[in-house]
């Protein structure tokens, strides 16, 4: 059962009441809150059981691996879990799975805990995320101070590389807003200029219509004052 199994791992990775205390904080459970046992092993797996009715198996799995991640029994454990056919929560039938058709185990193992297989799995890939951050920061640990350095210079460089180019794309923008700015600039000249050509074409067209007016003017008043004079033409009927 995985009851069983877990129970033996925990007693395995945390040997006495305090450290399984301490291994609980990360889920926020009391001292006091650790059933008690005729030994450690029943206790550990009073708290299996006791985790198990609250549905916070999950929780306690990760908590466990986290608080220590080097336990070759939580290890087994984890992986056990891990490669287990995982059915769909809800829909658990024998035989079928969302990896596709297998025969889920007929032993060993609880269908109510099969159902909680689901909720595992994304966590179980949670605490091998946190796993492999834990090991790059105990790698970084054991490096040298020349080492570190190197490190540090190389990523200085990075960054020194990422603000420089954001500073060419920050003048490349600049740039632009001045040919903008620019282009704006002309199309207003042009706006003005053609403005300008529209106000000095049409007083012109008033010129010339007044000079045409008193042209016709000055021309009828000569007709008129001819005709005083020397009278009508006969080809006029004078």
């Amino acid at each position: 059962m995985l009851r069983k199994a877990l129970a033996e791992a925990l007693a395995h990775a945390f040997p006495s009441r305090v450290e399984l205390a301490q291994m609980l904080l990360g889920m926020d459970v009391d001292q006091s809150e650790i059933p008690h046992g005729a030994n450690h092993q029943e206790v550990a797996f009073n708290l299996v059981m006791k985790m198990d009715s609250q549905g916070r198996i999950g929780e306690l799995v990760k908590s466990a691996v986290l608080a220590n991640p080097g336990n070759p029994k939580m290890n087994a454990l984890l992986e056990e879990i891990t490669q287990l056919p995982i059915p769909i929560q809800g829909q658990i039938v024998r035989g079928e799975h969302r990896f596709g058709v297998q025969e889920l185990p007929q032993e060993g193992w609880d269908m109510d805990v099969l159902r909680r297989l689901d909720e595992l799995s994304s966590q179980m890939a949670e605490i091998k995320t946190t796993l492999a951050l834990q090991a790059q920061s105990r790698e970084w640990d054991t490096r040298s101070g020349n080492e570190r350095n190197q490190l540090l210079i190389k990523e200085i460089e990075a960054l020194r590389e990422g603000q420089r180019a954001t500073r060419l794309e920050v003048a490349a923008v600049k740039e632009w807003q001045k040919a903008i700015q620019q282009e704006i600039a002309v199309i207003n000249e042009w706006r003005r200029a053609n403005t300008a050509v529209r106000e000095m074409r049409y007083p012109q067209s008033y010129v010339r219509f007044a000079i045409a007016v008193v042209g016709i003017l000055i021309l009828a008043a000569a007709i008129i004052i001819y005709f005083q004079i020397w009278g009508v033409p006969a080809w006029l009927g004078g």
